[in-house]
């Protein structure tokens, strides 16, 4: 997809060939899949989105993104049992705003941790530009104090002793 400016909002597309390219690829088991694109598959930018989202949903685990300047993280899932954990990236660097409203400046930075319980969780640690204090802290307005981060589940199909794939979360 090439886009020139936010004029081309709607109009951008992944595309069939694509998905298709990421299909021919058979993912074992146990494997993390983390997709990436610059644009979110929210608020209209991809003329296909939908599409997208719902094979993401079949086949990753995480979606990371960005464009829309707002660090954010969130965990969708389908009737169908589909799931995908999805992460804006933010931005750090100024952009021009109306006259009294704030520009705010974030990103996030994440980790991947087994627990003791055995599951495997992403952690996001979202930073805020503090303009009184000159540097990047946490996100107040974002998360809750204790911990300093979202966690989401990931769901990874997990071997029984017969060998057959299971989701031992559902």
């Amino acid at each position: 997809m090439l886009a020139a400016d936010d004029a081309d909002r709607g109009r951008l597309r992944v595309g069939k060939a694509a998905l298709a390219q990421l299909l021919s690829t058979p993912v074992a088991a146990q494997e993390l899949v983390i997709a990436m694109s610059h644009h979110p598959l929210t608020g209209g930018w991809l003329a296909d989105e939908r599409e997208v989202e719902a094979w993401l949903r079949r086949h990753a685990h995480i979606h990371l993104s960005g464009h829309v300047h707002e660090a954010a993280s969130e965990h969708h899932r389908s009737g169908s049992g589909g799931e995908l954990i999805r992460v804006t990236a933010g931005a750090a660097h100024g952009e021009k705003s109306l006259p009294g409203v704030p520009v705010s400046h974030g990103y996030n930075f994440a980790s991947i941790v087994c627990t003791g319980d055995g599951d495997l969780v992403l952690r996001i640690f979202p930073r805020r530009f503090s303009d009184s204090n000159k540097d990047f802290r946490a996100d107040v307005d974002n998360i809750h104090p204790e911990p300093s981060y979202a966690e989401h589940l990931v769901r990874l199909p997990w071997p029984t002793d017969e060998g057959a794939n299971y989701d031992r979360h559902h």
